[in-house]
């Protein structure tokens, strides 16, 4: 018999590592990165979801079919170097901001998804509430006080306001409180008179009526009272057939004062 050989202490085998394709994980982590590419190709690149359609409403002076094609070409972007019009990707944010920035006359633009192909384009364009006058241009403006379109509305009182300095389509040329000056003047002045123009200065505003009658207002002082002051003294003093005879009423001061033609003989 021989003798047994000893065992060297300390010293260790190792299991053979099995190939990569035999190995568990690998399969799962597969599995896994296909699920992956196969849902960001079906959701941003099949033609499943790709828009196709695009309904627009509410357009009243804009050209339609213009507006169709310049959505049409902000709708696609980039994804992994490759453009795509997937619904998914479109940012309806940047699309409204280009829409109004591109259309002045755009007040609001509400855009929906509505799956799988389809994109809804709901305009809503500014109404004009009078003309204004600057930079020897007359354009419409809103109710924000936003000039939009160079035009004269023979149907408006003209707007003006002093510095008044590059006008461009989109601007917010009237302030809050200028506009609701505009509008409570509007609604409160002397009943039967028409406002021809209205002018802002920075602390009034002068009023010039269809008879050729001024009127000069506080615009750091209660203006609803200021108009009831000059019903008041119409009515009672001046008396509303003596109108066309006022050079003009300033009812700046506690004290009202105003100035009347001297009558013409015949």
């Amino acid at each position: 018999m021989f003798p047994k050989k000893k065992r060297r202490k300390g010293l260790k085998f190792r299991k053979k590592k099995k190939p990569l394709y035999k190995r568990k994980g690998f399969w799962i982590g597969l599995t896994v990165i296909l699920f992956i590419g196969f849902l960001v190709w079906t959701l941003f690149f099949s033609s499943w979801f790709q828009i196709r359609y695009l309904e627009i409403t509410g357009t009243e002076t804009i050209d339609k079919n213009e507006l169709l094609n310049f959505c049409r070409e902000k709708i696609p972007r980039n994804f992994v170097f490759l453009s795509s019009q997937s619904i998914f990707l479109v940012s309806t944010k940047e699309l409204r901001e280009s829409i109004q920035e591109k259309y002045p006359q755009v007040e609001e633009v509400f855009i929906k998804r509505r799956f799988p192909k389809t994109l809804t384009i709901q305009i809503k364009e500014r109404r004009a509430v009078a003309n204004f006058l600057g930079c020897q241009k007359t354009f419409l403006v809103d109710k924000e006080g936003v000039i939009f379109r160079e035009e004269n509305n023979s149907q408006l009182f003209l707007v003006q306001k002093e510095g008044t300095k590059d006008c461009f389509l989109g601007k917010k040329i009237l302030n809050q409180k200028e506009m609701e000056a505009l509008f409570l003047i509007k609604d409160k002045f002397y009943p039967g008179e028409e406002i021809s123009v209205i002018k802002f200065y920075p602390f009034k505003a002068e009023v010039l009526a269809g008879r050729g009658w001024k009127v000069i207002f506080s615009l750091e002082k209660d203006l609803a009272k200021q108009l009831d002051n000059l019903a008041v003294l119409i009515d009672h003093k001046i008396k509303k057939e003596n109108l066309s005879r006022v050079e003009y009423i300033d009812l700046r001061f506690d004290e009202i004062f105003y100035k009347l033609k001297e009558k013409t003989t015949d």
